[in-house]
């Protein structure tokens, strides 16, 4: 059975993969209708590398997969504060990251704690 861990790090490597690719084949769809075609392809293929990247360490042994998440956790938050800042515009972002954040900083205690 997965780990909380590995569930958790498959679970957020879903939506950047989802949100990459639409940029890629759709950018009026995901909002960038008017943002030059270069910049949509550096963020769609930015948010396919991070995804993967997401999906990988998933798969990867328990305390790598805490690194993972205790290196990304800070800039989680430090993305968070910046939508945060950016208003109505980033609407769910900051909540989105902030979630994270934290629950990647719980589950790794659990999982060091239950284990």
């Amino acid at each position: 059975m997965p780990t909380l861990s590995s569930i958790l790090l498959g679970i957020q490597a879903i939506p950047i993969t989802l949100f990459g690719t639409i940029i890629l084949y759709n950018p009026a769809k995901a909002g960038f209708a008017d943002v030059h075609l270069s910049v949509s392809h550096i963020i769609g293929f930015s948010s396919l590398s991070l995804g993967t990247a997401y999906a990988l360490a998933a798969l990867q042994p328990l305390r790598t997969r805490h690194q993972f998440l205790l290196t990304s956790a800070p800039l989680r938050f430090v993305a968070a504060c910046f939508f945060l800042s950016d208003g109505n515009e980033a609407r769910g972002a900051p909540i989105w990251d902030f979630a994270n954040a934290g629950l990647a900083l719980v589950v790794v205690v659990w999982e060091r704690l239950m284990m």
